[in-house]
């Protein structure tokens, strides 16, 4: 009856084995598919975020206003090692006084991107792409006025830095 047991117990296993395989099979297969919402905000400060595509928004995510007083750095890498790129959508910051820095490469230290800071909605229909695998964004707003923010779809590619007019 033990041989029975046993024999039982190692089928048991091997199903549970074989169905985790297949768990873990299908939750990559999901990652690579996954377009993230990617929302730059107070909890992604100092973040390094990697991606395959998806949406990068200010902290009022959908159209509403971004906040007053806000000094957040993060960093938009591509999960494949291409490069990233930006299409802003819309981009809409107090001119002159709200900021967004978009540098090339990972950390406040390299280059900025031609246009950068961006401010009013001179962003606004450009596509910024990497040439690395990331970009780095820091935002500075003043104290007043706030603005829509922006929304930019996010891909990965493997184009030299490009900016659209």
């Amino acid at each position: 009856l033990l041989g029975k047991e046993r024999e039982l117990l190692s089928e048991i296993e091997m199903k549970k084995l074989s169905n985790l395989g297949s768990l873990l099979l299908m939750s990559l297969i999901a990652m690579q598919s996954y377009a993230q919402d990617i929302v730059m905000d107070a909890s992604t400060q100092g973040r390094i975020v990697y991606t395959n595509g998806g949406q990068f928004s200010d902290s009022g995510r959908d159209g509403d206003s971004y906040s007053n007083f806000e000094e957040n750095t993060m960093t938009l890498c591509s999960s494949t090692g291409e490069s990233v790129s930006l299409d802003f959508e819309s981009f809409n910051l107090e001119n002159k006084k709200d900021f967004l820095y978009v540098y090339d490469e990972m950390d406040v230290s390299a280059f900025e991107v031609e246009g950068s800071p961006f401010t009013g909605h001179s962003a606004e229909d450009k596509v910024l792409t990497s040439s690395g695998n990331c970009l780095t964004f820091r935002i500075k707003t003043d104290f007043n006025v706030k603005r829509s923010g922006w929304l930019a779809d996010v891909s990965v590619n493997d184009l030299p830095m490009v900016t659209k007019n």
